[in-house]
């Protein structure tokens, strides 16, 4: 799935007109994150569009970058992992 795919995936799905895009990133300690995020302003004008892209790509650049989570690969690994994730996110909240 292409950046400009996820992006407008995005856009499909909000019920708002800012929101946030997650993605997974993994540490220097091969940990990996799913907290990683960024806020875009929602739109199908082909400026505002553009500019949220290119963001995403910019992000996608950083080192760790893994996937968005609403890309295939964000879904299989959600979906991979919910009991882990779920555990995890239980025991952060009782702390």
């Amino acid at each position: 799935m292409t950046t400009r795919e996820v992006y407008f995936k995005a856009l499909y799905y909000s019920e708002k007109p800012v929101g946030m895009i997650r993605y997974f990133y993994e540490d220097n300690n091969r940990i990996i994150h799913t907290n990683g995020f960024i806020i875009v302003h929602f739109s199908t004008d082909q400026v505002v569009s553009l500019r949220n892209i290119k963001r995403m790509v910019d992000t996608e650049q950083k080192e760790g970058f893994l996937f968005w989570a609403i890309s295939p690969e964000g879904e299989k690994f959600l979906e991979d992992n919910k009991i882990v994730l779920g555990k995890d996110l239980i025991d952060n909240l009782l702390k």
